[in-house]
């Protein structure tokens, strides 16, 4: 049994053990300036939320001004049993009872203390302790049947550390520490069988609880019953899953994925990784220490108590090939390689897997593999090759030692003699690994050859005559050192066909405090797919744009089922299918992912992009909205998702125009300020900008705007002035002007427009950018 308490103290002590790492620099978070009770405060706030390392650098603070207490000090040996300082923490758990001998929270820290250091007289001590103070006796006898265990007691039965929890969890259901710890150790020792009956019996007592269910849903995944794990855990998600803890809704769609129940694996971790604490976030993170980089794996530790479980939300956000669905087939192909790893690539030591299964879960199975075994005079070796989609290829190489793979820096560790050696051998073993290598790459080869038949001093070969070739080795294997370091590799392939369209956000003024923010799609009619392209044909499509925060929580989705009917059709890259989908959203800076699918022919495509939602909420401020691309504008104001305003405006997502078509821009002016004749006035500078060449000579506003002012010409700018008076009742005031492109040249164009409240004196800006083609 010693073998399940060496998991189940990992287990009892992992939301503490998890935290350690940023312990170091969280000491400087708190200055001198601070005040005791803001110290305090921030202490046993940060101890709330799971976090430790905050926990730790205030009260540590906070003890070096004032008088300790056994709060203050039973807190302090929880954080720094976090860091893994069982030492300190024991001497915090022994100060608090110096203070109140029957500390009841620092006896219970002490057994933890004694039970990973091993000290089991220490244990037997304090268990005296405990079992006079606790007069409920729970605590004594859970951890009595945890030293029982651990320590190997004879006085004790061989079952009396299942019998005892089970008796625990019994008498007191509600107690959600120990049964986690009891099925945890269920699963990790194998003991399923007896963990089913045990479960069956709480189920037959108490009914069908969330936890129940969720217990006996992952001990039937462990035992292979997976179809009944999944309709357990599909029960469980039907009741509600936020039933369920944080971890527990995070262990649970570990299993999901190991059920390829994908959808409700990610549901299920999203929806913990909203409500966590510091300690699960932790244990979450450290599941993806071999995805994350030395980067992200600072902003982890950097990122607030109570956020860190949003940081994870953005990590896997930014990941998702597919954005609109609840699926994220990247974390579900993530635990699937840890998966793998602990099962091809098995290391007894810590984390479960060796070097390779490190390199596996990061850019998965390799394009190529090479392994050779070994002799007396060369360890068993393989070389993982990942090219596919690679410029550089990355190229790992792993030598077997103490039975367990390690990554190595060039094909040489792999010899038992050293090289000198073995060239004085003939070199036979040598040559063999290199050649065994030549198809992967050429050097490989190269070195082979020279080093055939090669007879005299190595070293001076590196310096001299094989300098180039040995240097080139290094650097195949150093791309993986770096390269492969801070990327992955990782290639969703849709079900769906490929396609493209077009899309433009703008956000405008809304009703209320949110923005109104329009999506203009364009789906050009040479990607239509349909049995018959001829005459009047019919596009049934799937429209959905989704607006995540920046943290990648869900803020706004639209769904669209429709059909659109085109009449003389006519497949052309051109021809646009013109569409706008709507939403409301609070102003801030935004991920946006628009969907597209033509549900007939599966031809589908995603697209992401930042957005950024202006805010025109304050009445006493002056405002310019973004602005529409167009085909063309006139004044109508019949009903239509396209009339903006009186406006019918012809939407241009692609902001690509023809020399030989005018360029339309719609923008709308906000909270002018009228005169006393009830007439706001205006200035208005219209600067195009060129970023492939001078614009030389003033280009053509074909619209009626206003008085001309005149025109300024800068090296690549024209700047074209105006005046205008607006008479438009109420605060929004539209105006759209067109630009003349024929004597642009091709190329990429900005432009800014720049308003003056002439009344107010406020200025507002903001620009386009647009593509002029012959």
């Amino acid at each position: 049994m010693s073998r399940t308490l060496e998991k189940i103290t990992i287990i009892l002590l992992g939301i503490f053990l998890l935290a350690g790492p940023s312990l170091g620099r969280a000491e400087d978070e708190f200055s001198d300036t601070l005040s005791t009770d803001q110290l305090y405060k921030f202490g046993m706030e940060a101890a709330h939320n799971k976090g430790w390392a905050r926990a730790r650098a205030a009260l540590e603070k906070w003890l070096k001004r004032e008088k300790p207490t056994t709060e203050v000090l039973n807190t302090l040996g929880r954080a720094q049993l976090s860091a893994k300082d069982e030492k300190d923490a024991e001497k915090s758990f022994r100060a608090s009872l110096g203070i109140d001998k029957k500390d009841l929270k620092a006896l219970e820290g002490l057994c933890e203390v004694h039970l990973i250091r091993n000290k089991d007289k220490d244990m037997s001590a304090t268990l005296k302790q405990l079992k006079a103070v606790d007069q409920e006796g729970r605590s004594y006898s859970y951890y009595q049947a945890l030293a029982a265990d651990r320590f190997n007691l004879k006085d004790f039965p061989e079952t009396h550390f299942w019998d005892t929890l089970e008796e625990l969890v019994r008498s007191d259901p509600e107690d959600q520490q120990k049964m986690n710890v009891l099925c945890d150790a269920y699963i990790n020792d194998n003991f399923l069988e007896r963990g089913i009956l045990f479960l069956t019996e709480m189920q037959e007592s108490h009914g069908d609880r969330p936890q129940y269910l969720f217990q006996l849903a992952r001990i039937y995944t462990h035992s292979g019953d997976k179809e009944l794990a999944r309709e357990m855990f599909h029960k469980i998600a039907d009741a509600g899953i936020d039933k369920l803890t944080a971890r527990e809704r995070f262990l649970m769609s570990k299993e999901l994925f190991r059920l390829e129940e994908g959808s409700l694996g990610c549901e299920a971790y999203f929806s913990a990784a909203r409500d966590m604490d510091d300690a699960v976030a932790e244990e979450v993170f450290e599941d993806l220490k071999d995805l994350t980089t030395s980067d992200e794996k600072k902003e982890f530790q950097y990122t607030p108590t109570g956020r860190k479980g949003i940081f994870i939300i953005s990590f896997w956000g930014r990941k998702d090939p597919t954005p609109t669905t609840l699926k994220n087939e990247r974390l579900a192909e993530h635990y699937k390689r840890i998966d793998v790893a602990h099962e091809k690539y098995y290391s007894p030591l810590k984390p479960g897997y060796d070097e390779r299964g490190r390199v596996y879960i990061k850019h998965g199975e390799p394009d190529q593999k090479i392994s050779l075994s070994g002799n007396w005079a060369i360890r068993d070796n393989e070389t993982w090759l990942y090219s596919k989609n690679r410029s550089n290829p990355l190229i790992y190489h792993f030598v077997a030692r103490n039975n367990f793979y390690r990554m190595a820096y060039s094909l040489e560790e792999a010899l038992i003699p050293d090289l000198q050696s073995e060239i004085n051998m003939g070199g036979h073993n040598i040559e063999a690994l290199l050649r065994s290598r030549g198809e992967i790459d050429a050097k490989y080869d190269q070195l082979a050859n020279e080093l055939h038949n090669f007879q005299g001093n190595v070293a001076d070969a590196r310096r001299g005559s094989m300098l180039d070739l040995f240097h080139d080795e290094q650097m195949l294997v150093e791309r993986g050192l770096t390269e492969g370091e801070m990327t992955e590799t990782f290639e969703y392939k849709f079900e769906e066909e490929p396609m493209n369209f077009y899309y433009y956000p703008v956000s405008l003024k809304g009703s209320d405090s949110t923005s109104a923010v329009g999506v203009y799609f364009a789906l050009p009619t040479d990607q239509v797919k349909v049995p018959d392209p001829f005459g009047t044909v019919e596009v049934p499509v799937r429209l959905e744009v989704v607006a995540y925060d920046t943290w990648w929580q869900e803020r706004g989705r639209v769904s669209q089922d429709k059909t659109y009917r085109v009449p003389n059709f006519v497949a052309s890259r051109e021809s646009m299918i013109p569409d706008l989908v709507s939403l409301s959203l609070p102003p801030g800076n935004y991920h946006l992912a628009a969907l597209l699918k033509q549900t007939r022919s599966n031809l589908m495509q995603i697209y992401k992009s930042n957005f950024f939602v202006h805010s025109y909420a304050s009445p006493d401020s002056f405002y310019v909205s973004d602005m529409i691309l167009a085909a063309d504008i006139a004044e109508d104001r019949a009903p239509s998702k396209f009339n903006l305003r009186g406006y019918r405006i012809a939407p241009m997502p692609s902001a690509s125009f023809k020399q030989s078509t005018p360029i339309y821009v719609y923008y709308e002016l906000y909270n002018l300020k009228p005169d006393s004749a009830n007439t706001k006035h205006v200035k208005v500078d219209y600067l195009v900008s060129s970023t492939g060449g001078d614009l030389n000579i003033a280009r053509k506003i074909i619209s009626t705007l206003g008085r001309f002012i005149g025109v300024r010409n800068e090296i690549g700018k024209v700047v074209t002035t105006f005046e205008r008076d607006l008479e438009t009742r109420g605060n929004i005031d539209p105006v759209y002007l067109s630009l003349d492109p024929a004597g642009y040249p091709p190329g990429s164009y900005n432009l800014m427009v720049t308003v003056e409240d002439t009344v107010s004196h406020q200025i507002a800006s903001k620009d386009v950018t647009f593509l002029i083609t012959k």
